[in-house]
């Protein structure tokens, strides 16, 4: 039973990569390699190496508590630890292999026996509204990131809170904004209703611009923290972030004239995968910025033809 579980697993990951689509899987392995890359290029340094670990243990102990199979593990199994404890060993199967490379035993024995108390933990927190002062805090208008930030809200939180903790490490806070950018791309996958599209009372042009100004401001305010803290312990390569935060504007841009230059109410935005991985892909490959930037301009009169069917009153 212990293998059919694992196995399950197995084929839950491959459904999930494969929903993906070629283009942001690429995305996601080359980020991982990235970061794979980063990490294990300070492993070896005494501080950095307890630093990681102790972040690994506390992204599986969030794991471990928000997970909502404990009850169908327990009913499969009368040891429902040993199946925590090897899922968590093979999630952190590269960082153990890694500290390995480095021969620091001893590390590996406490990261261990961390996997090993957490794998005994029956907890869950009790069911709380998302409706907290974080969200309230986000205009009406911004729908995409009310709705994403429910979806998303603690994934989101400790991706900001390690980027925070770990600013003192060079490359923490770039690999953390490029992946809040590509969670913060994903909340615009919904159309909303005309309803909510005609409530701001904007023609076709101003809507646009409005949608990107809002996304901007509070893409700035979530990031602010992180490129202080980066100029304050990096202060000789400041511009790593900026050049980030440049670029990642543009294909905010991007997204936004995208999805209304396909825009149906209420429905999922159906475009063309290429075309809705090309700004993603770019953070990785800014050969593509240019293209995005063409595509963008295109795009941007596409919006404006479309939204004028259900703005023209406003135009």
């Amino acid at each position: 039973m212990f293998y059919a579980l694992i196995k399950i697993r197995f084929k839950q990951l491959v459904r999930e990569f494969s929903g993906l689509g070629i283009f942001r899987f690429l995305f996601f392995i080359g980020l991982m390699a990235f970061l794979g890359a980063m990490v294990f290029s300070v492993l070896g340094k005494t501080p950095h190496k307890f630093f990681v670990s102790g972040i690994v243990i506390l992204l599986v102990l969030g794991i471990h508590i928000q997970r909502r199979d404990r009850v169908f593990v327990k009913i499969l199994t009368l040891h429902p630890f040993k199946v925590y404890f090897a899922e968590y060993l093979l999630l952190s199967l590269p960082l153990v292999l890694s500290l390995a490379c480095f021969h620091e035993w001893l590390v590996i024995i406490g990261f261990i026996f961390g996997l090993i108390i957490i794998s005994f933990i029956d907890y869950s927190p009790k069911s709380i509204t998302r409706n907290n002062r974080l969200i309230d805090l986000i205009p009406s208008a911004s729908f995409e990131w009310k709705a994403g930030i429910r979806k998303v809200y603690w994934p989101i939180i400790i991706i900001w809170l390690a980027g925070i903790l770990g600013s003192f490490l060079v490359g923490v806070v770039p690999v953390s904004i490029v992946v809040i950018t590509f969670i913060i791309i994903g909340f615009y996958q919904d159309n909303e209703s005309v309803a909510i599209l005609i409530s701001q009372e904007s023609g076709a042009k101003l809507f646009l611009w409005k949608k990107i100004g809002s996304l901007q401001f509070q893409f700035t305010i979530l990031l602010l923290p992180l490129l202080v803290l980066f100029f304050v312990f990096h202060p000789q390569i400041w511009y790593i972030p900026v050049i980030e935060y440049v670029v990642f504007s543009f294909v905010f841009i991007y997204t936004v004239l995208l999805k209304y230059a396909f825009y149906v109410p209420g429905v999922k935005t159906n475009i063309n995968q290429t075309l809705a991985a090309f700004g993603p892909v770019s953070i990785l490959l800014p050969l593509l910025l240019p293209l995005v930037l063409l595509l963008s301009v295109k795009f941007y009169f596409n919006a404006k033809s479309n939204l004028k069917i259900y703005l023209d009153d406003y135009n």
